[in-house]
């Protein structure tokens, strides 16, 4: 299996840095995780290693706040009971975000991009694990739970409603992307503190 990795690098400027921004050199400083199914390299240049460690610490314990949120291989993650439950659901920020993110894509590409697509990855993943192809007809099977049409997104009230019982959400193709910009967020968070 490949292994995937996300680089996230980010040049960090914290207090105690008393030259000026010309003649500092900063040290550049290197951490991988395995979260959300792959691995998160973060790279940045900081002062010391001790900002440089306060640094990985805030930002992948961000990426595993947000693992327990959009994962569909986690079967307490909010996106797996979000898909259990009936009626309308209120989602946390983070969730909420991406799915409107994801809504957006799935219209600019006139659906081509639908996160409501997990039923299928799922059969395709048994599929590789058991190197046999799903038949036609199961695979049509599958594509009734997909389209965001079976996904209301109640922006006035942040509420999640699953039209289509049985829909599985699946965040891969976009959550990873959104985990890697908090982590920027937050490591910028961190920098210019003074």
């Amino acid at each position: 299996m490949l292994a995937r990795t996300l680089y996230i690098v980010i040049l960090l400027m914290l207090d105690g840095i008393t030259a000026p921004a010309a003649e500092w050199v900063p040290q550049r400083f290197s951490k991988t995780a395995y979260l959300m199914g792959v691995q998160f390299r973060i790279d940045l240049y900081a002062d010391t290693e001790a900002i440089a460690n306060e640094a990985f610490t805030a930002g992948f314990a961000r990426i595993d706040e947000l693992e327990q949120c959009l994962s569909n291989y986690r079967a307490d993650s909010e996106l797996s009971l979000l898909c259990r439950t009936t009626g309308p659901v209120r989602v946390s920020d983070d969730l909420w975000n991406v799915l409107i993110y994801a809504e957006q894509v799935s219209r600019l590409s006139h659906g081509a991009f639908d996160v409501t697509v997990g039923r299928v990855t799922k059969l395709w993943r048994r599929a590789r694990r058991q190197q046999q192809m799903p038949s036609a007809e199961r695979l049509q099977q599958e594509m009734e739970f997909v389209g965001f049409d079976k996904l209301v997104l109640d922006r006035a009230t942040k509420m999640v409603t699953i039209r289509k019982p049985g829909l599985l959400i699946d965040l891969g193709a976009i959550g990873k992307g959104y985990a890697a910009d908090e982590v920027l967020r937050v490591l910028a968070g961190l920098g210019n503190r003074s």
